[in-house]
């Protein structure tokens, strides 16, 4: 028998289409070489993930067309047509879009596919996994409010983060903090943390590339995941962040702090 999960749509169409949009304007601000970088970060990431095998050749093949044809519609339908035949979210994360990830790169470097059509690809696997409306969201949370504090890869201003997380510890909150580490390191230590409230810090506008592709890398990577933006950066683009469609973003200290005590109480109500 299917699960009530089963009998509900799983795609937000709306937010789905909404995600496409902002990831496709967010796009058109950077350079070709970011934009190539954030292609390759989706699909790197995905394809990493590990595989289950829900989801035969050609239905793979099909939903890799798919994201790269002329109707945005149909990939996410296609999502659709399987979930009501009974594939669980992490059948369709798993088994469908890593693989359909992978398959995107392969054809790439084999040049059966354009840049173009590549950046439509991952942008819509983004968009899906933005949209979904049963995502994989934590479990068990810790006893006590916790969150993961870091500053913007190859940031070198890094004493702000460092100063909140110790005002935080003093509210009674359980930091974890990160400093000056590469993206790769960075991600790999957000991951082993295990928290699903992240807060990064950027010190202004040429942090964008790397604040999106940590963004992009954490959304593949631990779709669960709260994210906050602070610093400098969010009064000198702000409205490149709010493409990113983070879960909130300040300068402001103290409303940092108010933001974080919100994401906190929306994760605890859906781990409940």
């Amino acid at each position: 028998m299917a699960s009530m999960e089963n009998d509900r749509e799983l795609v937000e169409v709306d937010l789905y289409q909404q995600s496409f949009e902002d990831i496709r304007l967010f796009k058109q601000t950077l350079p070709e070489t970011t934009v190539v970088s954030l292609a390759r970060e989706v699909l790197r990431r995905l394809a990493q993930q590990t595989p289950r095998r829900a989801f035969d050749r050609a239905d793979i093949d099909s939903f890799g067309a798919a994201l790269v044809e002329g109707s945005s519609a149909h990939a996410y339908q296609m999502v659709e047509k399987h979930h009501a035949k009974g594939a669980s979210v992490q059948d369709i994360y798993l088994g469908l879009l890593s693989p359909a990830a992978k398959l995107l790169g392969e054809k790439w470097v084999s040049d059966e596919l354009t840049f173009a059509e590549v950046t439509i690809g991952t942008g819509r696997i983004y968009a899906i996994m933005r949209s979904l409306r049963f995502t994989l969201e934590p479990g068990d949370l810790p006893p006590s409010k916790s969150a993961f504090f870091a500053s913007v890869p190859d940031e070198t201003h890094t004493l702000g983060v460092k100063m909140a997380a110790d005002l935080f510890r003093q509210k009674g909150w359980h930091i974890d903090v990160e400093a000056g580490l590469d993206h790769d390191a960075l991600l790999e230590r957000i991951i082993a943390s295990r928290q699903r409230l992240v807060g990064i810090s950027a010190g202004g506008q040429h942090a964008l590339p790397a604040l999106a592709r940590l963004i992009l890398a954490l959304r593949v990577s631990v779709p669960g995941v709260r994210i906050l933006v602070s610093g400098n950066i969010v009064d000198e683009a702000r409205d490149s962040i709010r493409l990113m469609q983070v879960d909130a973003m300040t300068s402001d200290l103290k409303e940092a702090i108010a933001e974080m005590e919100r994401l906190w109480g929306n994760l605890t109500a859906v781990a409940v």
